[in-house]
């Protein structure tokens, strides 16, 4: 179990770096705005242009610690989730492209665990007929998904993602304890 643990972590510190570049995207546009922000009230230009490097350094190796995280958690536990949300969160994605970053952060995050996972033996006919069947009836979720994702307002799908957060939370520490 610890070569596989040990496994994943290597594999997703290695795939983390190149996955995050859209949240990376939207951070610099972030940044990009609070320093538009900041030069409504500087007019020294190399100031804005620290703050500006610094914001961008910040957001991107936040983004790749966090990425890393969240990969590794997955992996360990299928907690993947509440890292990345602490990055994606604050950047007040619209609905769909937040759940269009997820969606793809995860993809890419599950595919990467195939061969850890193929190592530990988790994979076998019992594990891929369940997905074989729960594949028939994804189309069903994504477009229910994507509906809901486009006409929810902003404010209440954060609700929504703050009480998810909130029982996720409340469900791993409770896990923690009765171990």
């Amino acid at each position: 179990m610890a070569a596989g643990r040990f496994a994943g972590a290597v594999v997703f510190q290695a795939a983390s770096f190149s996955i995050p570049s859209f949240v990376a995207n939207s951070a610099e546009r972030l940044a990009t705005r609070r320093l538009r922000t900041l030069s409504c009230t500087s007019n020294n230009g190399r100031v804005r242009a620290a703050v500006y490097c610094v914001m961008r350094a910040a957001a991107n190796w936040l983004g790749a610690v966090l990425a890393t995280l969240s990969g590794f958690t997955s992996f360990v536990a299928h907690a993947g989730g509440p890292p990345i949300n602490a990055y994606v969160i604050p950047l007040k994605l619209s609905p769909v492209r937040f759940t269009a970053t997820m969606a793809c952060f995860f993809f890419v995050v599950n595919i990467c665990k195939w061969i850890p996972y193929a190592w530990l033996g988790l994979l076998d006919m019992r594990n891929m007929t369940t997905s074989l069947v729960l594949l028939a009836i994804a189309p069903i979720g994504v477009w229910i998904g994507v509906r809901w994702a486009r006409r929810i307002s902003q404010v209440v799908f954060y609700r929504f993602l703050y009480a998810g957060m909130l029982l996720t939370g409340l469900k791993l520490v409770w896990d923690g304890l009765l171990a």
